[in-house]
């Protein structure tokens, strides 16, 4: 059993020990990071002697299941690798960004067409490389006349994608006309067909084609942010909404549905005991919001009865309805 002073990290074999005593590590580096031990006032250290095993207290946070999408390679998710030692057990890689050869751990895409690796200090502090080099990873947005260069986010700025706040995040972004995006809102295509709605293709609009218009998933309002919109009917999608994807099967329910942690209205109700829950469900086909798998009263259903407040998703329904045959109950309030 663990210590409370120990620790278990993916990149070591062994429980990782809190250590301060640094009169016999100065000269010794991260074997995640590789920087020097000596920076930096406090750290992790394997006990057996045999391992010479060092870690920063803030390379601790990077583990192998770490996956996130980077603006120096916004076009797929880079994973985190403990992996790939050569015969003397060290790492030995090209980074990508600098061109340098380096050691110690990296981010790498996970794409068959993509070699693309990165090491941890150039993934989180690369704006202090020269323009040159980052001039060669700018993006080129096509809402945006001018290209994009990579930047650490360190005010408070809006995503023009999704809306959130980007602070403390890398991002893509043209200073001179204050427009941002998440690397992973940069790559929502121009037209997509999206599994919430597969009857019709939608297209990405930079702004809402309409004052006070909601996602039709989770019903948050859309505003000055960019929405997947359907020309042939009234269905709008926001940019959070846009990567979700049906995976929960229950029985009681012949299609996947999608779990939404929270809605922003209070219009949407139970199935099966006509009451406000908080907690939904989106069924891929047809359109319609339903409640979550674990809701208590979901298992008491006998059969599917779809009760939803008029104001939800009406002219929606009404499309559905005569396409389907669901059963329909409108609530009063």
């Amino acid at each position: 059993m663990l210590s409370k002073k120990e620790i278990v990290h993916p990149s070591h074999s062994h429980p990782l020990s809190v250590g301060t005593d640094k009169r016999f590590i100065n000269l010794e580096h991260c074997n995640v990071c590789r920087g020097y031990m000596k920076d930096f006032k406090d750290y992790y250290y394997c006990p057996k002697e045999e391992c010479k095993y060092y870690l920063h207290i803030k390379c601790f946070k990077f583990k192998e299941t770490t996956q996130e999408y980077h603006p120096l390679h916004p076009h797929h998710p880079l994973t985190l690798s403990f992996t790939n030692p050569n015969n003397n057990g060290e790492i030995k890689y090209e980074c990508s960004f600098c061109r340098e050869t380096k050691s110690g751990y990296f981010y790498h895409c996970g794409h068959h067409q993509c070699d693309f690796r990165i090491d941890l200090i150039c993934s989180t502090d690369f704006e202090w490389m020269s323009s040159a080099l980052l001039r060669r990873f700018e993006f080129q947005h096509f809402f945006h006349d001018h290209k994009l260069s990579p930047l650490k986010s360190e005010y408070i700025r809006s995503c023009n994608g999704c809306g959130l706040r980007t602070f403390d995040v890398p991002i893509l972004g043209c200073q001179r006309c204050h427009f941002y995006l998440h690397p992973l809102c940069s790559q929502v295509p121009k037209e997509m067909v999206h599994p919430f709605h597969p009857q019709h293709t939608l297209t990405l609009l930079q702004k809402p084609p309409a004052d006070e218009l909601r996602c039709i998933a989770c019903r948050k309002r859309i505003k000055d942010a960019f929405v997947l919109h359907c020309t042939q009917c009234p269905f709008n999608l926001d940019i959070g909404c846009a990567f979700l994807k049906p995976s929960v099967k229950h029985d009681r329910h012949k299609h996947l549905l999608a779990h939404f942690e929270k809605i922003d209205l209070d219009d949407v109700l139970c199935i099966a005991c006509n009451k406000v829950v908080m907690l939904i469900c989106f069924v891929a086909s047809p359109a319609i919001l339903i409640s979550t798998p674990d809701h208590a009263c979901l298992c008491q259903v006998p059969s599917i009865t779809m009760t939803i407040s008029i104001p939800l998703l009406l002219s929606v329904l009404i499309e559905k309805m005569i396409q389907t045959s669901i059963t329909v109950t409108f609530a009063k309030k």
